[in-house]
C-alpha cells in the first residue's frame, strides 16, 4: 500500500533517497543518519527526511513504506552486532534489498544518571545490549543479549557495585528510562545530547573501552528498489554474501581474485559456522576505486570449488567516514622478538589481532603464509579502527611452534603490517 509521505520505490541511487529511518532521537543510528541525510543534502542538491523509531524492527519494517533505513552492524570495541545479522541473511535471500550507502561513525558514549547521586554506588546499567559490551571495562561484563532484557554482571568492572545489566532497544531508549525511574542506583550509557534532553547528569563522558577515536561503529542503509540488480562495477563500494567450506587455504583462495583486481578488502563479516557441514557465512566488503575488472574478480570468486552457493552482491556509491585521527593513533614498532615469545611450543592455539597496510591484496600475503606453513584458521572477523583502517582479529591453530616462529618470521618480512598482537587463545587478549 502507498503512503502519500513515503513513496512505494526510490531508485537504488542515493540521489533517490528522500527518506531514512533510524533508531530513537538522539542515538547513534539517529546522529549517523542526519550525517547521511547532510551528505545527499550536500553532494545531491536534495532534502532527506529523517525519523526515528523504538526498535530496529520498526526501522527494518520502514522498507514496506519505501524508506530507506539503517542498520548497525559491527562495532571496533565489541565486535559484530550478532543479533543484527538475521538482517543480513535477509537481503541474501531477498535481492530487491540492496545496500545504498554505509557510514562509520565515532562512537563516545557517556555514562549517565540523575543529578546529584554517588555514581559508585549504583547497582545497574542500562543501554543497548551493544553499548554495555563497549564499555565493560567500567560497567563489568555479561552475557546480556538483544532477546535478554536484564543479566547478572559475570565479571565486575571498574563500578565494582554495579551487579545487573539490562538491554534496551536503544541507547535513547535506555537514557529515557533512567530519567523516567529517577532511581538513584541506576545509570545509563548513551548519546551526550540525549543526557541533556532527558536532564541527566553526565558522570563519565567517554566510558568506552576503546579511545573515541578507535571505537566505530559501522552502519548499513539499505533499501527496497525493486529491480534486483546485481554488481554495479562503476560504483566504488561492493559488498558480497557468500557460503564457504571451512577447508584449509579457503579463505586465501577466496581472497586472490580480490588481490588480482587491486580491490582492497574493508569489512569481512562471519558469523555463522555449520560445524557438521563444514560452512562458514561470509558478508566481505570492498573498495573498488582503484580495481580493475571488477566483474571478471566476481566471477572469479564464484568459480572457486570452496564457493558453496552463488554470490549476493550489493554495489554502492557513498561511505562516510570519521574524521581523521589525530596524531597519537600511529602505532608503535612493532616488537617481534617480544612476539616470538608468546609462542608456546605445546600451545595450539592462539589469538591474533593484525592491523595490516594499506597495500592491494595484503590479507591474501598474510593468509598465503599461514596456509602454506599450515597455519588453520578458526575465525576470521575485521575491526574498523578509523579512517580507512581497519583491523582483522583471527582465531588460529599450529600443529607445531615452530610453525608459528615461521610465521611471524614471514610477517616481518613481507612489512605488510603496522601492528599486531599474538596471545595464547586461553589468555585474554592484550591490548593494541
Amino acid at each position: 500500500m502507498n503512503s502519500p509521505q513515503y513513496p512505494s520505490r526510490f531508485s537504488p541511487c542515493p540521489d533517490g533517497i528522500a527518506h531514512i529511518a533510524a533508531l530513537g532521537r538522539h542515538s547513534y543510528s539517529d546522529q549517523a543518519a542526519h550525517k547521511l541525510a547532510n551528505h545527499f543534502q550536500n553532494h545531491y542538491g536534495h532534502t532527506v527526511e529523517v525519523s526515528n523509531h523504538a526498535n530496529i524492527g520498526q526501522v527494518w519494517g520502514m522498507q514496506n513504506v519505501g524508506a530507506a533505513f539503517l542498520i548497525p552492524l559491527q562495532n571496533s570495541g565489541s565486535g559484530l552486532v550478532k543479533e543484527h545479522w538475521k538482517y543480513m541473511k535477509a537481503i541474501h535471500r531477498d535481492s530487491t534489498i540492496k545496500i545504498v550507502a554505509d557510514i562509520n561513525l565515532q562512537i563516545q558514549m557517556c555514562l549517565c544518571g540523575i543529578p546529584n547521586i554517588d555514581p559508585t554506588e549504583a547497582r545497574s546499567v542500562i543501554s543497548h545490549f551493544q553499548g554495555i559490551r563497549q564499555c565493560s571495562r567500567l560497567v563489568g561484563t555479561s552475557d546480556i543479549g538483544g532477546d535478554r532484557r536484564e543479566s547478572t554482571v559475570t565479571i565486575p568492572g571498574a563500578l565494582g557495585n554495579i551487579t545487573q545489566h539490562e538491554s534496551a532497544a536503544s541507547t535513547a531508549e535506555a537514557l529515557n528510562i533512567v530519567a523516567q525511574r529517577s532511581d538513584p542506583t541506576l545509570l545509563g550509557l548513551g548519546t551526550r545530547e540525549s543526557a541533556k534532553d532527558h536532564a541527566l547528569e553526565i558522570y563519565t563522558p567517554d566510558a568506552t573501552n576503546l579511545p573515541a577515536n578507535q571505537n566505530i561503529t559501522q552502519m548499513l542503509l539499505l533499501q527496497r528498489t525493486h529491480d534486483g540488480e546485481g554488481i554495479q562495477p562503476q560504483l566504488p563500494h561492493h559488498g558480497f554474501w557468500l557460503t564457504l567450506r571451512n577447508q584449509r587455504g579457503a579463505l586465501r583462495d577466496l581472497l586472490a581474485p580480490i588481490a588480482d583486481s587491486g580491490a582492497n578488502i574493508t569489512a569481512l563479516h562471519k558469523r555463522t559456522m555449520r560445524l557438521h557441514q563444514k560452512i562458514v557465512e561470509f558478508f566481505i566488503e570492498l573498495d573498488t576505486s582503484e580495481a580493475s575488472n571488477v566483474s571478471a574478480m566476481a566471477e572469479s570468486i564464484q568459480e572457486i570449488p570452496h564457493v558453496k552457493d552463488p554470490l549476493t552482491w550489493h554495489s554502492w556509491s557513498d561511505r562516510l567516514e570519521p574524521p581523521e585521527a589525530p596524531s597519537e593513533d600511529v602505532h608503535l614498532p612493532i616488537d617481534w622478538n617480544n612476539l616470538h615469545e608468546k609462542v608456546v611450543p605445546s600451545e595450539q592455539q592462539y589469538i591474533m589481532l593484525i592491523t595490516p597496510k594499506q597495500i592491494a591484496g595484503v590479507l591474501h600475503t598474510l593468509l598465503n603464509i599461514m596456509a602454506k606453513n599450515e597455519i588453520d584458521i578458526q575465525t576470521f572477523d575485521s575491526m574498523t579502527i578509523g579512517t580507512k583502517k581497519y583491523a582483522f582479529r583471527l582465531c588460529v591453530s599450529a600443529e607445531h611452534g615452530a610453525s608459528m616462529h615461521t610465521v611471524l618470521q614471514e610477517f616481518e618480512s613481507s612489512r605488510s603490517l603496522t601492528a599486531i598482537v599474538l596471545a595464547p587463545r586461553e589468555k585474554d587478549l592484550p591490548e593494541c
